[in-house]
């Protein structure tokens, strides 16, 4: 997309790691800059659809969109809370950069998620006989 779930993380990811190597701490009030990147997700896919439409014009029905933009929130929430997870495990991972490795597992992590809450969005679209691509 557009703007990649994954990059959201990496960005809150970094911003905690900078917080973290100047104040010894994260900083909590970086929920309004979560915020802004969740919701940021919302144009960034929506640009990704338009698009794709213009590349592709196959209909993909509302059930989809809906899911679609659903499942990305979902995502980009759980990549989210991850970030903060992961750079606060920081001193306890032999005070390691959070930037070395948090970074590379949220955007794995974010590869995963996209990929399984996609395919289970379609497979429960389609199984309740609202996935018609196409039509």
């Amino acid at each position: 997309a557009v703007v990649s779930t994954q990059s959201t993380g990496a960005i809150q990811a970094s911003r905690l790691s900078t917080a973290f190597n100047l104040y010894g701490r994260t900083d909590l009030s970086e929920y309004r800059t979560s915020l802004f990147l969740l919701l940021l997700t919302l144009p960034g896919h929506g640009v990704f659809l338009a698009v794709k439409a213009l590349v592709d014009p196959t209909h993909m029905g509302a059930p989809f969109y809906v899911a679609f933009f659903g499942s990305a929130l979902v995502q980009v929430a759980i990549l989210l809370g991850m970030s903060y997870i992961l750079v606060s495990l920081s001193p306890y991972l032999r005070n390691m950069d959070p930037d070395l490795y948090s970074i590379p597992l949220l955007t794995a992590l974010g590869d995963f998620l996209g990929t399984a809450l996609l395919s289970l969005c379609t497979i429960i679209l389609n199984g309740a006989g609202l996935f018609n691509p196409g039509q």
